[in-house]
């Protein structure tokens, strides 16, 4: 990692705003105003390793930062290893195996060390028990560095039909869906999310890509309403149960991802198979959950998942899906609803997007629409050198002038100010799973 890397990973962590792209003031806003809340001061008081960071002025949110033609000249003049780097944290993905001897999830573990892997994302071929969930988890979070800081070991761990630690594979319990817990009500609910968290915590995952708050607009939608994913029809009793979930995972310092963004309660068909028009049927009425979330906790929102759904209101170009659709999450989410944290793909391998784009032009839509991480389960047709392969996509569109560098520098700055939040205690070696963890019989 070059100096030059390790100036630009100062800039991010302290909160400092990098170029907005041209043409977007709600850009600079988000550079700026990642850390304003009083509700994250807490996490924020601490750097990436551990230490507590001396206290820094805020400027106004329309004051450009006083760095700011520095940073601009910085970013510009980034090599490409920097830029490598930059990318690296943009990228999450799957992978085949389950102990530290196999040799995918070496690889993996070399391109975190390096910085150039962000996240990665644990399907269920990859969970046997708590005890080897723990030693991979442990495997790839000392894998830790300057470069990239603690990387993101996400799930999906809804409950229902959607959770990966169940029974079957040695948990303690297999959770009840969103559907049955709001049946339950708030305290029920309550009771659950923080076992469902605490053990998320215990296994050494620190994302958990939920809650699902989309509304059970269409009760026969195959993906959502009818599988039980959505607490309810209407947005005020879909926020108070998004709420909870998210207090139960951020006590546990696990972070979280509001999905699937704009809304895809309403859908007759399954994103995962195909493309999906939701154009006669969402409603405005689907944001709600979010702007009310966001207004309960503000920048501690961790992130945010797109959706591969089109709608002809959403984009004048074409028939583009949200996740794709240029300028997409810079209008609606970001300028809309004022949201200045990560945003992050659903797997960019469903069938809305891998039947419909070659892999590099899902790559630069999704990055031109405005996410900071794509996301990839790595299923379909698994590659260890995936990360690699999306990397050079990006490097080379960047050349062509198709993807703007300040844009990746955006993204990183996000991701990195969201890094912050994965504490140095969460760097520990692999150990025995304590005893609440392990299966009950």
């Amino acid at each position: 990692m070059t100096v030059l890397f390790r100036l630009l990973t100062m800039i991010a962590m302290l909160g400092v705003g990098f170029p907005a792209v041209r043409g977007n003031a709600h850009a600079e806003m988000a550079a700026s105003g990642a850390a304003k809340t009083k509700s994250t001061a807490k996490n924020s008081d601490w750097n990436l390793f551990g230490n507590r960071r001396p206290a820094t002025r805020v400027p106004p949110r329309n004051a450009a930062a006083p760095a700011q033609d520095k940073i601009d000249d910085t970013v510009r003049r980034s090599g490409s290893e920097d830029l490598r780097s930059m990318i690296g944290q943009m990228i999450m993905v799957g992978f085949r195996g389950t102990t530290p001897r196999n040799k995918w999830v070496q690889t993996m573990r070399r391109q975190i060390r390096s910085g150039r892997l962000g996240g990665v994302l644990l399907v269920g071929a990859n969970i046997t028990s708590p005890v080897q969930l723990r030693a991979l988890t442990d495997y790839f979070l000392a894998g830790g560095s300057a470069a990239g800081g603690l990387p993101f070991i996400a799930v999906d761990q809804e409950g229902g039909q959607v959770q990966r630690l169940t029974r079957a594979n040695g948990f303690a319990m297999s959770y009840p869906s969103a559907q049955a817990l709001a049946a339950s009500g708030p305290a029920e609910a309550r009771r659950i999310y923080r076992l469902l968290a605490d053990e998320l915590a215990r296994a050494g995952i620190n994302v958990n890509l939920g809650p699902v708050v989309d509304l059970n607009s269409n009760p026969a939608n195959p993906i959502i309403g009818a599988i039980g994913r959505s607490y309810a029809p209407g947005a005020t009793r879909v926020s108070q149960f998004g709420e909870i979930f998210v207090e139960a995972h951020h006590a546990r310092n696990i972070l979280i991802a509001l999905k699937h963004f704009p809304g895809h309660g309403s859908s007759r068909a399954d994103s995962h198979k195909g493309f999906v028009d939701v154009s006669d049927t969402w409603r405005s009425s689907e944001l709600e959950p979010y702007r009310t979330l966001l207004r309960r906790f503000g920048a501690s929102i961790d992130m945010v998942m797109t959706a591969h759904l089109f709608n002809r209101t959403w984009t004048t170009n074409g028939r583009d899906p949200f996740t794709l659709a240029a300028g997409s999450v810079d209008r609606m989410l970001r300028r809309d609803l004022g949201y200045n944290g990560v945003v992050i793909t659903d797997d960019l391998e469903m069938g809305a997007i891998r039947k419909n784009y070659p892999l590099h032009e899902a790559v630069v839509k999704a990055i031109n629409a405005g996410n900071d991480i794509l996301l990839f389960s790595n299923t379909a047709e698994p590659d260890p050198q995936l990360p690699e392969k999306v990397a050079e996509i990006i490097m080379a569109a960047i050349d062509k002038g198709i993807i703007d560098r300040a844009r990746i520098a955006q993204s990183f700055g996000r991701i990195m100010r969201l890094k912050q939040k994965l504490r140095a205690s969460n760097r520990r070696t692999a150990r025995p799973v304590p005893a609440p963890l392990l299966k009950t019989k």
